[in-house]
């Protein structure tokens, strides 16, 4: 209602398709007024910040292609847009860097910026072409979601903290380590570990996570004494920081959880055994 769009988009999205994709039986889309079901019809329209006729992303860094592209798969899978066309462009567009043999993206074109952003890029474009049904791009996007899984694992600290260098760093870096793994449950070609191993490692960062949180503010302490962040962290974002956590964390979870019960895991480490 507040005009907001992007990563506010995909968690929106997420939440509508975790209730069905076939929204006559779905329940959330079933108790909605014709006017609420208009609003979230909104909410899974990429165009909102992705020019398809420019094909590009509108003053956003090139890994909000993969952002698009995933609100657009969606979409398309539960009925809000029509057009495969639309669709297509948009994935062959997301996924041009690693098409034309890149192993990771750059998001800053032509500068060069290279942080953890491209390995979130390249697992929201696996997401999308699965739904839309592009093997094209699911062979394409193999190598580097190997190579990047890879580095992670190589990079990633004893108690979760998933990347030292890049935009983002400090609570989303935890974050990263609650979705990579997420990823990876369902995602066996592309694990750097076994399951075990890469679920200790979601259980440390997710123990980082649950001692910030606040309980009496229902905050992440993102404004703590000692605590740095970029200047675009506002205090308006202590509420967004937060709320995207738990966003991120429920997928990752929901996910976690099919890949461990599918290869029925019944223990893991209290801590992983990195290289």
């Amino acid at each position: 209602r507040l005009g907001g769009t992007r990563f506010s988009q995909l968690y929106a999205s997420l939440s509508l398709r975790s209730y069905g994709v076939d929204l006559s039986t779905n329940r959330i889309w079933q108790s909605l007024t014709p006017e609420e079901r208009t609003q979230w019809a909104t909410l899974l329209d990429a165009t909102k910040f992705y020019d398809p006729v420019k094909q590009q992303v509108i003053n956003l860094p090139e890994n909000y292609l993969g952002v698009a592209a995933r609100i657009a798969a969606m979409s398309f899978e539960m009925g809000f847009l029509k057009d495969r066309a639309l669709l297509d462009g948009l994935l062959d567009r997301a996924a041009v860097q690693f098409t034309s043999g890149a192993l990771f993206a750059d998001d800053a074109l032509p500068t060069g910026r290279y942080d953890r952003y491209s390995n979130e890029y390249a697992r929201y474009l696996w997401d999308a072409a699965q739904i839309a049904g592009r093997k094209d791009l699911l062979d394409a996007l193999r190598p580097t979601l190997k190579t990047q899984m890879k580095l992670w694992w190589d990079l990633v600290a004893a108690d979760g903290y998933g990347y030292p260098w890049g935009r983002s760093l400090g609570l989303v870096s935890y974050l990263d380590t609650l979705e990579i793994p997420g990823f990876l449950a369902l995602n066996p070609e592309f694990r750097p570990a076994p399951l075990e191993q890469l679920a200790a490692e979601y259980y440390r960062a997710w123990q980082w996570l649950r001692k910030d949180f606040k309980d009496d503010r229902h905050l992440l302490s993102l404004f703590d004494f000692g605590r740095g962040n970029f200047s675009y962290i506002s205090i308006d974002r202590e509420w967004q920081q937060t709320t995207g956590a738990l966003g991120k964390l429920a997928d990752a979870h929901m996910r976690l959880m099919k890949g461990i019960t599918a290869e029925r895991v019944t223990t893991i480490p209290d801590a992983p055994s990195l290289p």
